[in-house]
């Protein structure tokens, strides 16, 4: 799959190419499958530069960033008989809403992968949960606010707070879901908002 900066599809893109004119070169994040999930701004996150044989000798890797919003090591090395590496990768707190991603280079071939940036991120303790259960979110912000600041907060089945509030100075707000003992089996959505942010997650509920 291809990635441009104007790629609105939503989804991770990987580039692959041939580095010696045999071994492709993957850039894999932390995910299944290797899939790089969304990040926080300002976040730090490790991805994994994979070759498919194992060099005879170390093998360095140029890296680059592209966007404005992440910095990368100027070179990674696979060393001999490896077949990855890991390396970190920091996003910067104005990568949110921007384009940002990483190119590595060996022997005038070059991949890269597009990394998703947001500017909070809403966790849930469970994805999937039996009627009656109690789960924990915690709301999570890359910028901590100068006043506190109120979201709102929905689901379509489970019992949640109207609201929940970020301290100033904080990043972070934890509240319990509970899940009614009367609830069906399937998929309930939650979602917690402000004006200036908008957060979802979902749980399965199964017999």
């Amino acid at each position: 799959r291809g990635l441009t900066p104007d790629d609105t599809n939503g989804k991770d893109d990987i580039f692959v190419a041939e580095v010696g004119g045999q071994a492709p070169v993957a850039i894999d994040g932390s995910g299944e499958n290797g899939q790089i999930h969304q990040v926080v701004a300002g976040d730090t996150i490790s991805l994994t530069l994979r070759v498919k044989q194992a060099p005879k000798s170390p093998l360095k890797v140029a890296l680059t960033s592209f966007g404005s919003g992440i910095t990368v090591p100027a070179s990674v090395t696979i060393p001999t008989g490896k077949t990855s590496v890991v390396f970190k990768a920091t996003t910067s707190l104005e990568a949110y809403q921007q384009f940002a991603g990483v190119n590595a280079t060996c022997n005038s071939r070059t991949i890269g992968t597009g990394i998703p940036v947001g500017n909070g991120e809403l966790t849930l303790s469970a994805n999937q949960v039996k009627a009656g259960a109690t789960l924990t979110a915690k709301v999570r912000i890359a910028t901590a606010p100068t006043s506190p600041m109120t979201f709102i907060v929905w689901s379509n089945g489970f019992a949640v707070p109207a609201s929940v509030k970020i301290s100033a100075g904080q990043k972070t707000k934890s509240f319990t879901i509970s899940v009614p003992a009367n609830t069906e089996p399937g998929y309930y959505y939650i979602q917690v908002y402000s004006p200036d942010y908008f957060f979802n997650g979902s749980v399965e509920v199964v017999k």
